[in-house]
C-alpha cells in the first residue's frame, strides 16, 4: 500500500533510495526500530523500495512513509477498501489505517505497524488490484446460486469496487 502510495504520487519510482542503517530512531520518541533480522536492508548504504519489498523492510518503509505523511498513504488505503466493510455478500469486517497519526505512528504504520489492521480478505483485494492492472472489483464469494436440479437462481456480475492504482503502478 505505501509503495503503491508512493509511486502513484509520481514524485518516486521503484528505484528511489533511501539511508540504510541497521537501526532508526522515530521521531519524538526514544523507540528504536529495526529491520526483522537487526541487520541493514541489503548491502550498500543505502536501499532502493524494489529492494525494501524484495527483502521486507521495515526501515526503508518508515522513511517512506515519513516522507509521504499518513495522509496520502491512508487516501491510497482507502482505495484498496481500507476503513469500510466490504460485502462479499456477508459484510466483512473493515480493515483499517488509522485517522490521525502522529510523525511515530506513521513511520510505524508504513510497515503495518501503529494502529494498522488487515484482514485477509484485505490483502487478497490489494493483491488482486495489483495483478488486474490496478483495478479493484467487487469480491464475491460465489459465482452463482443454483437449485438442487441445478438450474441458476442468482448469478453475480463482476463490478468496478474502484480504480486503486494506474497500470503502470501496477506493473511496476
Amino acid at each position: 500500500v505505501v509503495a503503491a502510495a508512493a509511486l502513484e504520487s509520481g514524485d518516486y519510482t521503484a528505484e528511489s533510495t533511501f539511508p540504510n542503517p541497521a537501526e532508526l530512531q522515530l521521531p519524538e520518541s526514544t523507540f528504536v526500530i529495526s529491520n526483522s533480522d537487526s541487520a541493514t536492508c541489503g548491502s550498500g548504504s543505502t536501499a532502493s523500495i524494489a529492494t525494501a519489498i524484495r527483502l521486507s523492510c521495515n526501515i526503508p518503509f518508515a522513511q517512506l512513509g515519513a516522507e509521504l505523511g499518513s495522509n496520502a498513504i491512508r487516501e491510497q488505503a482507502n482505495l484498496f477498501g481500507f476503513n469500510e466493510s466490504v460485502s462479499v455478500p456477508l459484510a466483512s469486517t473493515e480493515s483499517v489505517y488509522p485517522r490521525a497519526l502522529d510523525a511515530p505512528q506513521t513511520m510505524l504504520s508504513a510497515f503495518g505497524q501503529s494502529s494498522v489492521r488487515a484482514s485477509p480478505l484485505q490483502m487478497a483485494m490489494v493483491s488482486m488490484a495489483i495483478a488486474n492492472s490496478g483495478t479493484l472489483m467487487q469480491p464475491n464469494l460465489v459465482e452463482s446460486i443454483v437449485s438442487s436440479d441445478l438450474t441458476t437462481i442468482q448469478s453475480f456480475e463482476p463490478t468496478l469496487f474502484s480504480q486503486a492504482l494506474s497500470p503502470q503502478t501496477a506493473a511496476a
